[in-house]
């Protein structure tokens, strides 16, 4: 294999790897291997990309001794070659002592939700505006291949705990980002697609009054009312049964922006 070669795994809707050369792309679809999958799913959302091979086991077998058996097949040059014959193990995994399991340098792997994250962190931090709806651009690009991992439904690596939480970090990401694009095309002048940017963040984070507060100054220095009334009663309806301190605030911050 060509040491310039890069490993691009996709995971964003179907999973897939793309082999990076100097001179072409290939793809190859990782549907039909399901437990190759698990494992370098289990991996990329691991700590420092590594875990105890047992941990490995359980997680996609459930019985320990079993599972270790079947595991060592998994990773044995044959089970990868099956893949693509390039591919070695050699090229996957990087073992400590055949006790863990690791990915090997970041510079060899690359992964998409890993961009995406990145992305999403250096546009909230961008004070260009240009140059921050641009980044927040790249991430949806990014992200508009699906959700994380979304043709792993039924895999019971999906209820691992460090799955979990690598799945709550980037819901959390997706909805800075639709907050990010929703004020940046808002400033620009573009209402109609941020109202559907803000709708879907408002349908997930409705008690967030400070964005609400915002979108409601920026719809009125536009001169559209009726944009920020249509946000107030689509925020209104979601906080309706919360309580009434709560909803009180929510109405002074509609009457100080729409100056009633």
């Amino acid at each position: 294999m060509n040491a310039d070669t890069h490993i691009r795994l996709v995971t964003f809707g179907p999973s897939r790897l793309e082999l990076v050369c100097a001179e072409q792309t290939e793809v190859l679809s990782l549907r039909r291997h399901e437990k190759l999958r698990g494992v370098l799913a289990l991996l990329l959302c691991a700590s420092e990309r590594t875990l105890p091979r047992a941990e490995l086991a359980r997680a996609l077998y459930g019985h320990e001794q079993e599972g270790r058996e079947r595991l060592e097949d998994r990773l044995n040059n044959r089970s990868i070659s099956r893949v693509h014959l390039c591919l070695t193990r050699e090229v996957f995994f990087a073992e400590i002592d055949r006790v863990r399991v690791s990915l090997p340098a970041q510079e060899r792997f690359w992964w998409d939700a890993d961009a995406f994250l990145a992305l999403v962190e250096e546009a909230a931090c961008c004070d260009e505006p240009q140059r921050a709806l641009l980044l927040w651009q790249q991430a949806e690009a990014l992200r508009g291949g699906g959700t994380f991992l979304s043709d792993d439904v039924a895999a019971p690596w999906r209820e691992q705990r460090i799955v979990r939480r690598k799945q709550e970090k980037i819901d959390r990401a997706r909805r800075q980002m639709l907050r990010g694009l929703g004020l940046s095309v808002l400033a620009s002048g573009g209402e109609e697609k941020a109202e559907e940017y803000l709708c879907e963040y408002f349908q997930e984070a409705p008690s967030d009054f400070h964005t609400l507060e915002l979108v409601l100054r920026m719809a009125v220095s536009h001169q559209r009312p009726d944009l920020a009334i249509m946000f107030y009663e689509l925020v209104e309806d979601k906080v309706r049964t919360s309580k009434s301190a709560f909803c009180v605030r929510f109405v002074s911050v509609f009457m100080q922006v729409m100056g009633r």
